[in-house]
């Protein structure tokens, strides 16, 4: 079972690679994502110290580029308490999808918040 979180409560992952070179949506799944919604959950782990609690992003990352994109308020998430250790392999294994669209954030994105690490 997953619950819906506001964006702004979801934080890129220190310990992704591309953490400053995402994944753009690409055209085509900008359009699949404005007919169909975000179906799949984003993975995350609660970020200690924050109340309500904020989370990091562990699978999904995409996911919630696309929920910006489209100027959703909130995004599926799947809960899970993992280790540094299993986080950084889970991050890993998002960030080898192949997908590299648009390497360089561009700085207006950027400052806009887009990016938070």
């Amino acid at each position: 079972m997953h619950e819906e979180i506001e964006l702004d409560r979801l934080y890129i992952s220190p310990s992704g690679p591309r953490h400053c070179h995402c994944p753009w949506p690409t055209a085509d799944e900008l359009a699949r994502a404005r007919e169909t919604g975000l179906i799949e959950p984003v993975i995350v782990r609660p970020l200690p110290g924050t109340r309500p609690p904020d989370y990091e992003i562990l699978f999904g990352l995409k996911r919630w580029l696309l929920a910006q994109r489209l100027s959703l308020a909130t995004v599926p998430i799947i809960v899970r308490a993992v280790s540094d250790e299993t986080a950084r392999r889970w991050v890993a294994a998002d960030n080898n999808d192949g997908s590299m669209e648009n390497p360089s954030p561009s700085p207006a994105r950027f400052s806009a918040g887009w990016f938070r690490a």
